[in-house]
């Protein structure tokens, strides 16, 4: 019971994305250390640590008088939606860049392995808490197991991270959700820098 409250109130005071956002990356991070070991995963962990820095101290571009005004609004507020893009375009430069340092995270297919591990699992846990139907959970759930399958069956298919864009399409549009939202953005953003890593670089 007590716990039940202490989620109650916690739920009600922390957004539900961000929730979603932060055990998607845990599982994400834990998944990639088994199938690609450790350097993947701590990459990987970066990435996020670095995200969530750029989308933190964004709010010095977005609201620039006001930090000016009153600097210790960084500890508490951050760039909002304009910050998310922000950081993600911060990570995808950091891609490239470890791509031209060689570093443990160049292959294409552990970056498909990535987007979509992440992107799935944080479209699954944003279902369930949010309290949706058990029709819109069994339908995300499903269409995430199809994606699962295809990944084990095309694991170093480029043309996976696109099927996976097009299904995240139909998951939004099932679920009532605008195709133009903060998620959907973010997911073409690295698709699209991934089919360009890829023409690029044949990696």
């Amino acid at each position: 019971m007590v716990a039940t409250e202490w989620y109650r109130v916690f739920s009600m005071t922390v957004p539900s994305t961000w929730l979603a956002f932060v055990f998607a990356a845990i599982l994400t991070a834990l998944i990639l250390y088994v199938k690609f070991g450790k350097a993947i995963s701590n990459q990987f962990s970066d990435m996020i640590f670095l995200f969530i820095v750029v989308w933190k101290l964004s709010i010095v571009l977005t609201d620039f008088s006001t930090i000016i005004q009153h600097p210790w609004m960084i500890l508490y507020f951050s760039g909002a939606r304009t910050g998310v893009y922000i950081g993600v375009a911060w990570i995808i430069l950091y891609m490239f860049y470890l791509l031209k340092k060689q570093k443990p995270f160049p292959l294409n297919n552990a970056l498909i392995f990535t987007f979509i591990s992440f992107y799935s699992s944080f479209a699954v846990l944003v279902v369930i808490l949010n309290n949706s139907s058990l029709l819109q959970i069994g339908f995300t759930l499903t269409l995430v197991f199809f994606i699962a399958l295809l990944m084990f069956k095309y694991k170093e298919s480029i043309r996976l991270a696109i099927l996976f864009l097009l299904l995240f399409c139909v998951l939004h549009l099932v679920l009532q959700k605008p195709l133009i939202s903060t998620s959907m953005i973010t997911a073409t953003m690295f698709c699209v820098a991934i089919l360009f890593r890829e023409k690029r670089w044949k990696i």
